[in-house]
C-alpha cells in the first residue's frame, strides 16, 4: 500500500495493484465528513447532545471513525462505534495518517493505538477510548459478523467498490443489515449504481440521492421502509 496525498491536503493508503484508493483521492477527510458523517444523519445527533450508535462495514485506515469521534468530542456526546474489518492495515500507518489527517484528537488516537497493540486486538478490540468514544471493532469478515437487532442509528458502508467486494452491496448482506438500524436510522455510501439501488429495495431500504463531495456527482443515503 502506498501513502498519497489527496487533493485536500489530507492523506489515504492506495492500492497500486488494482488502482483503489481507501478514500477518494479528491479528498479523503472532505469525503468521510460528507458523505458518513454528515449525511447519516451522525453529526446533527452528536450536535444536539444525542447518544448515537453506528455501525462501520470497512474500519480501513479509522478515518471514518475519527471523523466521527473527534465530532462526539468535541460536543461531549456519547457514540456507541463497531465496525468490521477483514485486513486492518498496520497499526503504525493507522497511527501516521491519524496524526496527519486529525492531529487535534491525539487523545483518541493514542487510546485506539494502544488498544489495537493488545494481544488480545487480534481478534477484536473493545475498549471504552474516552469518556464519550467507545469503540467495538470486529477483524473479521463483514458477512460472518453478526449484530443485534434495531441498536445502530446509522450504518456506514464504506466497504471496497463492487468490483472487488461484490458481496458487501448485494441484497442478501443488506437483507442482514436492515434489522440492525433503528426505525429513523439511516445508511449511508458512496454506492449509488442501479444494481446496488435495486439491492436496496429488494431488501426493503428505501433510498435518495445525495449531491456527492468533489469528484463524485452523486451519493446515496438508505432508510427502512415504514
Amino acid at each position: 500500500m502506498q501513502v498519497c496525498q489527496t487533493a485536500d491536503g489530507s492523506l489515504t493508503l492506495l492500492d497500486p495493484q488494482s488502482g483503489q484508493s481507501y478514500r477518494s483521492m479528491h479528498g479523503a477527510v472532505t469525503e468521510s465528513t460528507q458523505v458518513f458523517l454528515q449525511n447519516s444523519g451522525v453529526a446533527a445527533r452528536l450536535s444536539a447532545g444525542m447518544p448515537s450508535s453506528v455501525l462501520e462495514i470497512g474500519f480501513g485506515t479509522g478515518l471514518n471513525f475519527g471523523v466521527t469521534a473527534a465530532h462526539a468530542a468535541e460536543h461531549c456526546s456519547k457514540l456507541h462505534y463497531t465496525a468490521c474489518e477483514f485486513a486492518l492495515p498496520p497499526v503504525s500507518t493507522i497511527q501516521a495518517l491519524w496524526k496527519h489527517n486529525l492531529p487535534h484528537s491525539m487523545p483518541l488516537l493514542n487510546a485506539l493505538v494502544t488498544e489495537l497493540n493488545r494481544p488480545q486486538a487480534t481478534d477484536n478490540c473493545k475498549a471504552a477510548l474516552s469518556e464519550f468514544v467507545e469503540l467495538d471493532l470486529r477483524l473479521s469478515d463483514a458477512n460472518t459478523c453478526h449484530w443485534p437487532g434495531d441498536f445502530f442509528d446509522a450504518i456506514y458502508l464504506d466497504g471496497f467498490s463492487a468490483s472487488r467486494n461484490p458481496a458487501l452491496w448485494q441484497q442478501a448482506f443488506l437483507e442482514k443489515l436492515l434489522p440492525t438500524l433503528r426505525q429513523n436510522g439511516r445508511l449511508a455510501t458512496f454506492g449509488v449504481n442501479r444494481a446496488f439501488r435495486q439491492a436496496l429495495e429488494g431488501a426493503g431500504f428505501g433510498w435518495l440521492k445525495k449531491p456527492g463531495p468533489p469528484g463524485k456527482r452523486e451519493v446515496l443515503v438508505a432508510h427502512r421502509q415504514a
